[in-house]
């Protein structure tokens, strides 16, 4: 339901992946459409000259006011939007496929399914190059694919990023295994 391609064959997906779809046909029909990252759960918001409205392509495309919206938030994350308003902004297109990447990366990595998990945290990493979590969470992959030499330069640039990270000890403990591994080589 995460991927685009499955969504269309299945005619089932996410509220992030159907926003997609929503925005995408709005943009061929001349419309704007665009994407509100609502914390826990992904709508559209659509705009012309005279107003501006929400819909829930997850809930069958129900068009949603202010309040449904402020409901729906406080339902999903306990967020309150009545008090923070700027959630309901638009999210770049870049905000979107990092969200859409997180939600992928998620899924690989709880199914152990590595080498999809790796291609993810590799367009994560392309997205956002200063951002330490991606490098821990590929060094790690890397980890399990016994692919060491890669494992270390990430979890060693994650550290670089982020000093003073409290998985630091953790991460220290598999730079340290990696080098008992080059040495039992020797």
């Amino acid at each position: 339901n995460s991927c685009l391609n499955s969504v269309l064959t299945r005619r089932l997906g996410i509220p992030i992946t159907l926003s997609l779809l929503y925005m995408e046909v709005g943009r061929r029909l001349g419309r704007t459409v665009e994407g509100i990252g609502l914390p826990g759960h992904f709508i559209v918001g659509c705009s012309d000259k005279v107003s501006t409205y929400w819909i829930d392509p997850f809930h069958g495309g129900r068009i949603l006011t202010f309040a449904d919206c402020c409901k729906l938030a406080k339902e999903a994350s306990d967020a309150d939007l009545r008090a923070n308003p700027a959630l309901l902004a638009p999210l770049p297109k870049r905000q979107i496929l990092i969200r859409m990447l997180s939600n992928l990366k998620v899924i690989y990595l709880r199914g152990e399914s590595f080498n999809k998990a790796r291609q993810v945290l590799d367009l994560l990493i392309s997205a956002m190059p200063d951002y330490p979590e991606e490098y821990r969470h590929r060094g790690t992959v890397h980890l399990r694919q016994l692919n060491h030499r890669a494992a270390k330069e990430d979890l060693e640039t994650y550290l670089r990023l982020e000093p003073n990270a409290p998985e630091r000890e953790e991460v220290k403990k598999q730079l340290l295994l990696i080098e008992r591994w080059k040495a039992g080589l020797n």
